[in-house]
């Protein structure tokens, strides 16, 4: 992933030179490097989260992180949002998002997954590794001390103020 970020930084640098702006800047690099980044990443920790609280499958896991997103949308900038993101194709996590993070996890040793048949159809479930579980202790422990308090404030007043 650093490599086709350094990568395009290079076209672009070629492109526009030290001569450009900051607005001149390739702005879906910033976009699919870094907000990308973080998104997978969260995405990750909360499978590997999952995983490690219930054996499940993939499609199951699919259905979960997609649960409640469809709620009505009144304020018409954020539907216009809402919309543009289901032309593009982008509306909720789906097999091409989720199946590379399990492979991921799954090669790194965090997950394993095993093949079972239910029915007609062969399903493959997935366990967290001991190795997972410690991953995610760690992961916990430094998003519970190392999330600035702003962060903390902001996700406690607009989340889970009710």
């Amino acid at each position: 992933m650093r490599d086709q970020i350094n990568k395009k930084f290079e076209e672009h640098w070629h492109k526009f030179g030290p001569k450009s702006s900051f607005h001149d800047f390739d702005k879906k690099l910033l976009k699919h490097s870094i907000g990308g980044m973080m998104k997978k990443k969260l995405v990750t920790f909360i499978i590997l989260w999952i995983i490690t609280k219930e054996r499940t499958y993939g499609y199951e896991l699919i259905k979960k992180l997609n649960e409640g997103w469809e709620c009505p949308i009144e304020d018409d900038d954020l539907k216009e949002m809402q919309e543009d993101k289901k032309r593009r194709g982008r509306e909720g996590l789906g097999s091409n998002r989720i199946y590379p993070i399990l492979r991921d996890l799954e090669r790194k040793g965090l997950i394993e997954g095993t093949w079972e048949m239910e029915g007609k159809r062969k399903i493959k479930y997935y366990e967290a590794t001991q190795k997972g579980v410690v991953t995610m202790n760690k992961v916990q422990i430094i998003l519970k001390t190392r999330t600035p308090p702003i962060f903390k404030e902001f996700i406690k007043e607009n989340i889970f103020d009710d």
